[in-house]
């Protein structure tokens, strides 16, 4: 999306790969999730319009040893027409490639 990354949801089977993040106290979920929700631009401005960044989502995540689990998602929730698209799903890896040209 220019200076950051953004995934959307697609019916192809495609993969993200990511890092998965674990809240071992419960009670400090609330306060973590919220501070995501607002650094990821899920709570827009009370302006009228304005549509929240990305939206958060359950999504089935697979791991290293082939096991699936649940986990938040944040999809990007605007328009991606026209923009780059990281076939790989590997971000890191599509920075480095570009940032070598």
């Amino acid at each position: 999306m220019g200076e950051y990354p953004a995934a959307m949801p697609c019916a192809e089977d495609n993969f993200i790969v990511g890092e998965l993040y674990e809240i071992k106290n419960e009670e400090e979920f609330a306060y973590a999730i919220e501070q995501l929700d607002d650094y990821e631009g899920l709570c827009p401005e009370e302006q009228e319009g304005e549509t929240a960044l990305f939206k958060r989502i359950i999504t089935d995540v697979y791991l290293n040893n082939n096991e699936i689990t649940k986990a938040w998602v944040y999809w990007y929730n605007r328009d991606v027409n026209g923009k780059s698209v990281i076939t790989s799903g590997d971000v890191l890896e599509y920075f480095l490639a570009k940032n070598k040209h």
